[in-house]
């Protein structure tokens, strides 16, 4: 009778294990990175001799995760390229938007500052038209200021963000080594140890949605993490690297600071690369509408030089600035235009007017301005694309990790009636044993 009862009572036990396991997972069906859990039974061994055999039950072996090393990797890897795609796409779009594409942008005001010098050449006399040709000129200056302000502010803002993505990977590293060490001290196979290597897993795909990592696991579930395409180390053991942003550096590097010292590499994926990326290029056209302001002032002060105001004397300067956030009219606009060349009254804006094509500032600004529409709307369908991508690896990895409650009710039928019958094994040696003693 006692491995009759012996066999009850394992059942009962394992069984139970296995219906809290189904629990847990309709309890999680909902929970952000939780992976279906399985529970293992093994028969026990049986005791005894040959004679008289002993069986002795059922127990439970491990609480085990429905998980694919392969799927779950692809899906980081797909994490970082989408993060990178949309960061670059956002911030393109955002240099877009300052370059002010869409409204009276640098191009439009250079253009009217021509047909102010045309309108002017046909009334040199004109006190209106001299006015509006003295606005046109301050007003792309002011173009030139405002659209290279934003820029710049543009750029600062993408590497803000990028520290901020900076620090939230460095937080990930940390809780990540916490982790280590809580696994190094579980007993493989146990629910807790399941659930860390759940929380291990939600981590990672959080810190390779920020940076682009390669992973190795040791047998216990314990990770090492190093940066991709580099052999810096993140994460070994329980102690994590810190993170920092050198700024100044073309594209930005990022040092990687631990016991072992301090190594640099730069971001090969996720949010911190795209959002550098995207810093890179805003400094690429702050560059580019720095010299197409400076060769305008030159354009504009050269031709000034070569003129007569209507008292005979050289033009002087008219727009002054190292740069175009610093481009201003100068005093000398204010004072008579050079107006007068080649004898006539009008014959220096003759030229002006002239020299428009070949100057082609407008040309340049609408290089400038398309380019970049260009590039945006290329980085935006390849952030689509990725992100179907992404999808496609998620539903891969969830119809294999994901929880179905209509599974779960199955084999929470079957365990229950497991579990109704090693009951009923237990009710009957009760039984019997109540007999016999009652025939004593």
């Amino acid at each position: 009778m006692s491995g009759l009862a012996s066999i009850g009572a394992s059942a009962i036990k394992a069984y139970q294990t296995a219906l809290a396991t189904v629990s847990s997972n309709v309890a999680n069906s909902q929970t952000p990175g939780y992976v279906r859990r399985t529970t293992s039974l093994a028969e026990l061994p049986p005791g005894g001799d040959r004679n008289l055999p002993r069986f002795n039950g059922v127990v439970t072996t491990a609480v085990t995760r429905q998980y694919d090393a392969y799927l779950s990797e692809n899906v980081r890897r797909q994490t970082s390229e989408a993060a990178t795609a949309n960061s670059r796409s956002d911030g393109l779009t955002r240099i877009e938007q300052s370059l002010d594409l869409l409204k009276d942008g640098i191009g439009t005001s250079i253009g009217r500052f021509y047909d102010a010098a045309q309108s002017l050449a046909a009334q040199p006399s004109s006190v209106a038209s001299q006015r509006i040709f003295r606005d046109s000129l301050a007003e792309a200056a002011r173009q030139f200021r405002t659209t290279a302000s934003a820029v710049s502010q543009t750029a600062a803002e993408l590497m803000d963000a990028a520290e901020a993505q900076r620090s939230a990977a460095n937080e990930e590293l940390a809780n990540l080594a916490l982790v280590n060490g809580r696994i190094q001290r579980e007993r493989p196979g146990s629910a807790a140890h399941a659930s860390l290597l759940d929380e291990r897993d939600r981590l990672l795909d959080g810190l390779s949605s920020r940076l682009a990592v390669t992973t190795t696991f040791a047998e216990n579930g314990m990770v090492r993490i190093e940066a991709a395409q580099s052999s810096v180390a993140l994460l070994d053991g329980v102690k994590p690297s810190v993170l920092t942003l050198e700024r100044g550096q073309p594209g930005a590097v990022i040092r990687a600071t631990s016991d072992a010292g301090t190594m640099t590499f730069s971001a090969a994926g996720g949010s911190i690369a795209g959002m550098l990326l995207a810093a890179r290029t805003a400094e690429l056209r702050i560059a580019e509408i720095d010299q197409l302001a400076d060769d305008f002032a030159t354009h504009v002060n050269m031709w000034s030089a070569q003129g007569l105001t209507s008292t005979g004397q050289p033009g002087s300067t008219l727009l002054s600035g190292a740069s175009a956030s610093e481009l201003e009219t100068a005093p000398g606009l204010d004072g008579a235009l050079p107006m007068q060349g080649n004898g006539q009254a009008n014959g220096n804006l003759l030229a002006l007017i002239g020299n428009r094509a070949s100057a082609g500032f407008e040309a340049r600004w609408t290089e400038i301005a398309g380019g970049h529409s260009m590039t945006t709307a290329s980085a935006r369908a390849q952030a689509k694309l990725l992100d179907a991508t992404l999808e496609a690896a998620t539903l891969k990895r969830a119809e294999l990790s994901g929880v179905d409650l209509d599974r779960e009710a199955a084999d929470l039928m079957r365990y229950q009636q497991a579990y109704n019958a090693a009951a009923r094994i237990l009710k009957t040696a009760d039984d019997v044993i109540n007999t016999i003693l009652n025939i004593a």
